[in-house]
């Protein structure tokens, strides 16, 4: 790798981490989803089915609630990467903060273990 091209990743790799802190970035969701599934940003990475540039310049894009299927398209067109593996990861997210919200809207986890019934 050139020393351009380390430059270059290290900037987006500061700007990814950067948008995964705030809002509307899919760097923020990368972030749910890699703590969800508890595996690092490279297994996400070949998930996708993407080079680590295109990794973090998808990281950087703005993702509106609820994506249609064309901002899919769009999305995984930019950086070639596996439109069913995008769909999935967004969509397990979208799950994950429905969950969350209505716990704590009912004030307890939503977090619960099946048990066997003594009879």
């Amino acid at each position: 790798m050139s020393i351009a091209m380390s430059t270059n990743m290290e900037h987006l790799a500061h700007a990814s981490a950067r948008a995964a802190r705030r809002q509307g970035y899919l760097a923020g969701l990368f972030a749910t989803y890699l703590e969800a599934e508890r595996i690092n940003a490279d297994d996400l990475r070949r998930f996708l089915g993407c080079s680590e540039v295109d990794y973090f310049r998808l990281s950087l894009c703005r993702v509106v609630a609820q994506p249609s299927a064309q901002d899919l398209e769009k999305l995984a067109e930019y950086v070639g990467a596996d439109l069913g593996a995008l769909a999935q990861v967004i969509r397990r997210v979208e799950a994950l903060e429905f969950l969350r919200q209505a716990g704590g809207a009912r004030g307890h986890s939503t977090l619960l273990a099946a048990r066997e019934r003594e009879d």
